[in-house]
């Protein structure tokens, strides 16, 4: 689950969508929450990119 808080956060959860994240819901405007679910391989490219 994302809260962003910001324009750009909620711009960076839908790069994420675009690149193939499964969102159930959002990406969302600041301060709403957004799901996505991830696979365990995305998970790693995630946090090798962080």
């Amino acid at each position: 689950r994302f809260t962003p808080s910001t324009e750009d956060h909620t711009k960076l959860l839908q790069e994420l969508q675009d690149a193939g994240i499964d969102f159930w819901t959002g990406p969302s405007p600041p301060g709403k929450t957004s799901d996505a679910m991830f696979s365990p391989e995305q998970q790693v490219d995630l946090l090798n990119k962080a």
